[in-house]
């Protein structure tokens, strides 16, 4: 009976389609230096607004009023001279955010270019393992025919099995397992088809 080889080409396309979802860190209880310094602003602008619209009805009309709004406009003066101070720290908590988001913008662009070597690389692979697929496809027509001959037919298993280990030595150097472990299946089962085929050849 002749041997058959039972090995059909899987899909490649879905090697690399794990569910990835990136994830979403919760945002820290604690505000962030820009919105620290953002909020600090707005407070002592609410408080500066209240402090003119109570000095602007100040009736001036007794030494107590006048006394009050010296005492107000010091204060007044106080706080614009805070807001001066809040307006510099919001000034470097932007730039410092700026900083912190060109350093990612750094990262991604680094990542981008790292995952465009790395998809060539693996595309290249697949399509070498394409290729085998091919070429054990058309063996398993020969050997399901009539009168294969098994000499030629077992040469082609010997190299497609070479091909199917270089394959394989190349995956692993490059670290894509997933690759690795179709082209090491395929290696196997010519391996044993080799010597299905071999022990028809050889003389018992």
């Amino acid at each position: 009976m002749t041997a058959r080889f039972a090995w059909q080409p899987g899909r490649f396309d879905d090697i690399h389609k794990a569910a990835w979802r990136p994830a979403i860190s919760k945002r820290n209880e604690t505000k962030s230096e820009l919105v620290h310094a953002a909020s600090e602003l707005d407070d002592e602008l609410a408080r500066f607004e209240e402090g003119v619209a109570a000095f602007k009805k100040l009736s001036l009309s007794s030494k107590k009023a006048l006394d009050r709004a010296g005492a107000m406009l010091e204060e007044l003066a106080q706080s614009e001279q805070s807001m001066g101070t809040q307006v510099q720290a919001l000034v470097a908590a932007i730039q410092a955010t700026r900083d912190r988001q060109l350093e990612r913008v750094t990262v991604v662009r680094e990542k981008a270019e790292e995952l465009k070597s790395r998809s060539v690389e693996f595309r290249d692979l697949i399509v070498q393992f394409e290729a085998l697929g091919t070429g054990a496809a058309a063996l398993n027509a020969r050997l399901q025919s009539d009168k294969p001959e098994i000499v030629d037919v077992l040469d082609e298993v010997s190299a497609l099995g070479g091909k199917a280990e270089a394959l394989l030595a190349q995956a692993r150097e490059k670290g894509f397992d997933d690759v690795a472990h179709l082209a090491d299946g395929l290696k196997q089962q010519l391996t044993a088809l080799r010597g299905k085929l071999g022990n028809k050849v050889t003389p018992s």
